[in-house]
């Protein structure tokens, strides 16, 4: 289908329903109608819009001569229905339509299409004016027209004036006080003066590229005051002034080639650029932290994403001098830790009061008995005591257990550098069933000996 475009005239709302074909005197339980193609055969309720009551009504039939509609109950006495009545689906069901003017057919009226759903709260009832004319964009779907997106309107035009205040400022002036809606609005231009924008009420210590905005206060908005913008070749500013000229919140926008960065009242966000890793790798990184008492910036936490051959992958939130962090790997989710708190071989670890997993027999499938000897697989891997490389030589505890390369292959995962890694959930399975041999072992022992 090919898509068009065209500016909105009009916007009406089409009810869901039908007109009778002929009178429905009191008692009368079948509705003739023009079509019954709005109605549901397996009944519902239905508004009859002249009296404003509603009616159940059973069934649809489309069998014989005109379409007709089954009521539940007979009309009651004193209460008739006449040709012409119109009869609505209830509650109310609405599809809202629009009279459109393509821009490539302006010769021609306009067409009626279907607003769809999701756009009908971006498009009022009514007609417009030329200026409030939406564009639309409208496709044929071979049996009507169906708007697919609004985008807007049509150019606006703002109407102001060049002033100059006593004290010889320019400032031009859109939609003058009193005459227009919304209220005086004023933009200033910096004209090379450092003071300038002092004797405007606004306070800032940046001083090219100065833009400030000006809402006049009214009796519909109290809180008028300065917004200045201030740009030099690689920051810009954003300040609100109060009408008192009382300094507010400034935002400070930093950019360079490599570097993004926002600073507003006692936060900041930084985003870095490319940042070559010691291993050769690309690390874009976006910094969250504070202001102290001093305003120095105090790191709170840090997302990295790694980027191998243009792509981001592999994305770590770390916590700035905390050595710790969590790191999004293919299909699993490292913890990590030590001196390189940004490597996936550098684990660390997890504290907390519970870990769960799931373990239901309806999450389960290819079900099977074991095809190897738990307590040979427990004896053939010797436990030692341990730290991991990435831990000091003096470390304050040592791990206890057996290497993964000894341990069955049933009982392990790999990393994307196929490293094995160890499942506790099936070694605590392992363990499970060694102890389910031994017990019965140990009953067949007592057997012999005669103990019960």
């Amino acid at each position: 289908m090919t898509t068009r475009t065209g500016r909105i005239d009009t916007v009406w709302l089409d009810y869901h329903g039908v007109n009778l074909t002929a009178d429905a005197p009191a008692g009368s339980t079948v509705l003739t109608v023009e079509h019954v193609a709005d109605f549901d055969e397996a009944g519902g309720d239905l508004l009859h819009v002249p009296t404003g009551e509603v009616y159940a009504y059973d069934t649809v039939d489309t069998t014989g001569a005109d379409d007709t509609i089954i009521l539940t109950d007979p009309l009651p006495t004193g209460v008739g229905f006449a040709e012409g009545d119109a009869i609505r689906i209830w509650p109310l069901v609405t599809d809202a339509y629009a009279h459109i003017q393509l821009e490539d057919d302006a010769d021609n009226e306009p067409i009626v299409a279907r607003i769809q759903h999701p756009l009908r709260g971006q498009v009022a009832e009514g007609s417009r004016q030329d200026l409030e004319r939406e564009m639309a964009f409208v496709e044929f779907t071979g049996r009507e027209w169906v708007v697919r997106d609004v985008v807007g309107r049509d150019d606006a035009v703002w109407f102001g004036e060049l002033r100059t205040d006593h004290e010889g400022n320019k400032r031009i002036v859109i939609n003058k006080r009193g005459e227009s809606s919304p209220v005086e609005i004023r933009l200033y231009p910096y004209d090379g003066d450092d003071d300038a924008w002092s004797t405007l009420g606004v306070n800032t210590d940046v001083n090219t590229g100065n833009v400030g905005v000006f809402l006049y206060p009214s009796t519909r908005r109290a809180d008028g005051g300065y917004a200045g913008l201030s740009a030099t070749e690689d920051v810009a500013q954003l300040l609100h002034v109060q009408p008192d000229a009382t300094p507010g919140v400034r935002t400070t926008i930093a950019a360079s080639e490599d570097t993004f960065g926002m600073r507003s009242g006692y936060g900041r966000m930084t985003i870095d650029g490319q940042i070559p890793n010691v291993d050769g790798t690309n690390l874009r990184r976006i910094t969250i932290e504070h202001l102290d008492s001093a305003g120095a910036a105090v790191p709170n936490a840090t997302l990295w994403l790694r980027r191998e051959h243009g792509v981001n992958n592999s994305p770590w939130i770390a916590a700035p001098e905390r050595n710790s962090g969590i790191l999004f790997g293919a299909d699993r989710v490292y913890i990590t830790g030590g001196d390189q708190a940004l490597s996936s071989s550098s684990h660390g670890p997890l504290t907390c009061s519970s870990l769960t997993q799931s373990s239901s027999r309806e999450d389960k499938t290819n079900v099977n008995e074991l095809t190897f000897d738990p307590v040979a697989a427990v004896s053939d891997a010797t436990a030692y005591t341990w730290n991991y490389r990435s831990e000091a030589d003096d470390a304050a505890f040592v791990h206890v257990g057996p290497m993964a390369e000894d341990l069955p292959s049933q009982v392990l995962q790999h990393d994307g550098d196929g490293k094995p890694l160890v499942d506790l959930g099936s070694l605590v399975g392992v363990l499970w069933a060694a102890v389910q041999q031994l017990s019965g072992e140990v009953a067949d022992l007592k057997s012999q000996l005669g103990q019960p």
